[in-house]
This record gives C-alpha cells, structure tokens and sequence, in this order.
C-alpha cells in the first residue's frame, strides 16, 4: 500500500488518502458488522430520526433554501416531550456543487425497503463533469436542542457518546476513459470535522470498499473515507459503503461534508448521489438546566457600541459566558467570550457582567449569552435586540412595509412595563398588548393598510410612535 498526496484546487487544502486497488464491484449487500454499526436502541440510548423539515430561514436570493446559509428545523430526531431532541440543519457551505434536496424522506435502499428515518441529502456536480477533474461537497452542521424549552430551539443539549454514520458511499468508472493519470472514477466522500486531536474516530467495517481520508481545510482537521467505484442502487446501507464517525466526548453539534471526487474520464453529465447519515446511540444528560442564575440580561446601543449587562445569583462549576451576535446571515456568530467571577466557578452571591461590543451596524442586531460549565455543558440565554446606529433613540419597525401580514417592532431596551396600541388609519384600535417587559414585539395577521403604532412606558410616561404599511 503506498500513499498518496494530491492537492486539490478549488479550496485550498491538502488530502492524504491511503490508496489501495480498488475492489472488485460487488453486487452484493453485505450488513454493517457490530464493529461499526453496533447501535442498538434501549431506553436510554438513542438513533436519529429525520423527517419533515421545515424551512427556517434562508438567504433572499435562495427561495428555497438550498444554498450556503439556509437554515433547516427538524422535530423530534428522537423522543418526545421532557427527553426530546430537535435539530437544526446548517447548510453551511457548497463546492462545487448543487443541492437537489435537503432531505428525501421517499428515499429507499437496494432491497427497495425505505430509509426515510436517515437524513438523505441529494448532491449533483455543479458542471458536467466531462474530461476535466473536478471535486466538490456540501458542508452541513447539525445542532441539538432539548424539545420542551422554549420553541424548542433555544437550548442546545450536548449528547454523550454520540457516532455519526454515513451511509451509501458508492461511486462509478466513469466509463473507464481512463484519461485521468490513475484511471477514470466518479467516487463519493464524506468526511466530519475533529473537534480535537482523534475526536472523532474513524471506524471501517472488515467488507470495506472504503479507503480512508484526512486532510486539512484552513485551520480544521477533517477525516472521513471515499469510495471505490463500485455502484449500487438506491441508499445502500451495506457494510461495503459505510463509514461511522465515534466521539469520545458529548457534543451539541456535528459539521460533515458530502460530496464527489471525478478523476477525468468520460462525459457523465451532472449524476445526482444519494447520502445517507444516521445519529446513533447517544444518550440524553440526565439534567440539562446548569447550576447559574443568570438574570437581568439587557442590550442597549451606546453610539457605536452595544453595552450587554447580566447578573448571576448562583454559580456551580461555571466556566463562563460566550457572547454570541447575529446581524445578517443565517447564525448567531461568537463574538467574545467572558471569564466567570467565581473562585473555581462557584458563587453564592450575587456577581455582575459587562461586555461591549464595537458595532456600526444600521440594522437590527440580536445577542446571546452562551453560559458554559466545566463539562463543557452549555446553555443558552432568551435573545435580545437592539436597533441600528442610524436608528437608535426611534422605534424601528420591521419590514416596512410588510407583504404577509406580520410585522416586529423593537424599541429602547429598559425593564419598564408598556403598553402597546395599534390602530388603523380610520384611528379604530386594531390590537392592544399590555404589561410588556421586552423590547420586541410583534403582530400577525393584520390586513392590508397603514397602521400607526403608540407604545407607552407605565413608568415615565414616555410615549414613542411608529407608522407602518401592510401591503396587498
């Protein structure tokens, strides 16, 4: 076996494979031994079950959400109600290539038995692939949340000895044009970023047609495997094609790629893969609310910075605190990170924060406090919103105007308690809120027309107005 090292173009990073003579094609489905997929379902241990996602957010160039940036929901991967967890799909980057579907639940495996429960994205070329090498892949980072908190996507929950699986690794000769230097092939890859140094690990099934990948990408660290090209049908989930990905310590996120490695041979046009990737055998923590009060968190805009104030009144093997921004773009960001006051991460007093962030931002800007213990456990604070630069002592109401009837409304950030009333232009009241604490609102479901908003603090008296339309 001698090894090989080629440099790929289109990203700059170095892949190191094992090379080996590929295998003869076998039409055969051999089962994933117990040495890889040894994930048997109990009560206490889990597998992945994606269906119906739901369109989260995406970019205003990419309506249907599959592109770089796109986020999607998807309820109840495993369990219900107290022990539930919901994910996030990020699709967080495409390399030359195209996303046909997030996630095909229709899709079935070579004994035509469907496989509806994997997370079975479908990637084509983004060219014909014809002559030329060309390699690519879609990166997606999958987050965990506990169901029952909030909306269900508020608190991240790290899941203990967790393994990603990848299933239906299979490839092609590219009709053996042998113009390549080593041959012609069309064979997939996939790959899961290391958290640290052999985390995760990778692990082969014995009836392997897989050879084995690490490579660098900028500062990340990569393993995975990449087929032979030898075909099958459907979303094969034979031991022959698949690959598990095993971590060693609890994680709230997973980031993998999918994707191709077309060494030139004849022309095969744009094929379509099928992949297929399944969350086995993790655990649930037996509690996930972390021993820190954190309260009184506000934002509030200071000219060109936002000053973010929080307290605690108990801490137990904190760590500290990630400040977290979103502006534009489909993800909170991690902007600054602060050190817990407490001697060894323990307080029974009260202790006070303080972060300021430089930002000239004309929009919206939303925060988060991502509070981390010891363990490495995490959890995530209600967010909070404070206006542009441009638009920092006004009410910013938003879009305006509004095409669906649902509008948002943020105005000085302050604990006081207002009262909120929306009227038509006839002067009629149309909506009333009261005993509002926050410094966003929203409303939905309004009819085409122009609205004027009056907001009251129960305490000063200070009234702020806004005008707004809803288009037709």
């Amino acid at each position: 076996m001698k090894k090989i090292c080629t440099w790929i173009t289109f990203i700059v990073f170095s892949l190191c494979i094992n090379a080996q003579t590929l295998q003869t094609c076998n039409t055969g489905c051999t089962q994933a031994s117990s040495v890889i997929d040894n994930c048997a379902v109990s009560s206490l241990s889990r597998i992945s079950d994606f269906k119906n996602g739901i369109l989260y957010y995406t970019p205003a160039s990419c309506p249907d959400g599959l592109c770089a940036g796109a986020v999607w929901r998807f309820p109840s991967i495993s369990g219900s109600g107290a022990s539930g967890v919901n994910a996030t799909v990020t699709i967080d980057a495409l390399s030359n290539s195209e996303l046909e579907k997030i996630d095909d639940d229709a899709a079935t495996d070579i004994n035509g038995s469907k496989q509806s429960s994997l997370f079975a994205p479908v990637i084509k070329p983004d060219m014909a692939l014809k002559g030329a090498d060309r390699k690519g892949y879609v990166q997606f980072t999958v987050r965990f949340f506990l169901a029952n908190i909030g909306d269900g996507y508020s608190l991240l929950l790290n899941l203990s000895n967790l393994s990603v699986y990848q299933y239906d690794l299979d490839g092609d000769n590219a009709g053996n044009a042998n113009i390549g230097n080593n041959g012609s092939w069309f064979r997939e890859t996939g790959s899961v970023k290391l958290k640290e140094t052999d985390n995760p690990q990778i692990q082969f099934d014995p009836a392997t047609e897989i050879t084995a990948i690490n490579y660098a990408d900028g500062a990340d660290q990569w393993v995975g495997g990449i087929s032979s090209t030898c075909g099958k049908p459907g979303l094969t989930v034979c031991g022959q094609n698949t690959i598990a990905a095993k971590f060693s310590k609890p994680q709230y996120s997973v980031t993998f790629r999918l994707g191709y490695d077309y060494n030139a041979g004849g022309d095969m046009g744009q094929p379509s893969s099928q992949y297929g990737i399944k969350l086995g055998c993790f655990y649930i923590p037996g509690s996930v609310q972390l021993p820190v009060n954190l309260y009184d968190f506000t934002a509030k805009r200071n000219g060109t910075s936002v000053q973010l104030d929080w307290a605690t009144t108990y801490e137990q093997m904190n760590q500290g605190f990630r400040i977290q921004r979103k502006t534009t773009g489909s993800d909170f960001e991690d902007i600054g990170f602060v050190k817990s006051q407490a001697v060894g991460g323990n307080s029974q007093i009260k202790l006070n924060y303080r972060y300021s962030d430089v930002n000239n931002f004309n929009g919206v800007s939303q925060y988060r406090i991502v509070q981390t213990d010891l363990e490495n456990k995490i959890r995530v604070s209600e967010i909070r919103s404070v206006p542009g630069q441009s638009a920092e002592h006004g009410v910013v109401i938003y879009p305006n105007p509004t095409s669906d009837g649902k509008v948002t409304l943020l105005f000085e950030n302050s604990s006081s308690n207002r009262e909120a009333v929306l009227t038509n232009i006839f002067g009629q009241h149309v909506r009333q809120l009261s005993n509002i604490t926050s410094n966003v609102i929203s409303f939905e479901g309004l009819m085409p027309g122009i609205y004027n908003i009056r907001i009251t603090d129960k305490e000063t008296g200070e009234i702020q107005t806004g005008k707004f339309a809803v288009a037709k």
